[in-house]
């Protein structure tokens, strides 16, 4: 048989310490993004299908969005194979970080960022967790 392999995926990390979603797209377009951004009933899905809308340059390996509220939307237009891929969802990972910080007022100067790195391990933990179950 052939080895298949997935093409597209989406999923949400809740980070309910923060109060927080951080949604994960990998594979989509952004038409397909805001498309499926439609079935969410929320104001803040709305805020990031609106920018996900307004954003004509696609040519990029990765791209973090937020609404007012930090509700997150990392975007990469492959599912992540590779070091690079990977590196790149760190990437995004550590710009999810930031809104979701900066948004609890928890700025990085501060002399404690600790918070900040336990935050990026969770997220590109529970990220690659998600990925590995489909893509081995």
């Amino acid at each position: 048989m052939a080895n298949l392999k997935v093409k597209q995926l989406h999923f949400v990390v809740p980070v309910d310490v923060y109060g927080k979603d951080v949604g994960f797209f990998f594979g989509y377009n952004h038409r397909q993004i805001a498309d499926i951004l439609l079935k969410a009933d929320s104001k803040s899905a709305t805020q990031i299908r609106e920018q996900i809308l307004k954003e004509t340059d696609e040519d990029y390996h990765g791209v973090t969005f937020r609404s007012d509220n930090a509700a997150i939307l990392i975007a990469m237009h492959v599912v992540p194979e590779t070091c690079r891929e990977y590196s790149t969802l760190v990437h995004e990972c550590f710009h999810a970080v930031e809104a979701i910080m900066e948004n609890i007022g928890c700025s990085h100067d501060q002399a404690g960022n600790e918070p900040w790195a336990y935050l990026l391990s969770y997220l590109y933990e529970e990220a690659t967790k998600k990925l590995a179950i489909y893509c081995p």
